[in-house]
């Protein structure tokens, strides 16, 4: 078992140590911490990790699905929950979401509006817009409208 007071470092100790899993804070003073949980994910070390986190932000959660974390648990889940999550990781290939971070996951809306969303389910389905229209009753122009401002709120627009 080991212990860091600061990010600084903390590849080569966990490498050093080789433990089977890391529980890390997010909030690790000193420099970028997901920038030394990436290099954690890119060494040598073959372990889980699982990161706990009290910031509530989707953007955070998706950079730490993207980095490969094992675990994300929120700090205002109990200690059982940390438990389950950290046994689910050991025994899993997947990321392990705490219920709390798994919530807020699904049920972000990245900004869109419920007919936005509605009709981004049906596009990524493969209809046209003339179907689209259709089965929302509305016009195939209003729906071009649609994934327009749908792609300007995802960053998306070229």
């Amino acid at each position: 078992m080991g212990e860091l007071g600061s990010v600084k470092g903390l590849v080569e100790v966990v490498e050093q140590l080789a433990p089977d899993i890391v529980v890390s804070d997010y909030s690790i003073p000193g420099e970028d911490t997901l920038a030394a949980f990436e290099s954690l994910k890119n060494s040598n070390y073959k372990g889980r990790l699982v990161i706990l986190t009290g910031v509530t932000s989707l953007r955070v959660y998706q950079k730490l699905v993207d980095i490969g974390v094992d675990g994300i648990l929120d700090k205002s889940n109990s200690s059982k929950d940390l438990l389950t999550v950290i046994t689910a990781v050991m025994k899993s290939d997947s990321v392990v979401l705490s219920t709390s971070v798994e919530e807020q996951l699904n049920n972000h809306s990245f900004g869109l509006s419920s007919r936005e969303l509605e009709v981004i389910e049906l596009v990524v389905k493969g209809l046209t817009n003339q179907k689209v229209a259709e089965i929302l009753f509305i016009s195939p122009k209003t729906v071009d409208n649609h994934r327009t401002k749908i792609l300007k709120k995802l960053n998306l627009m070229l």
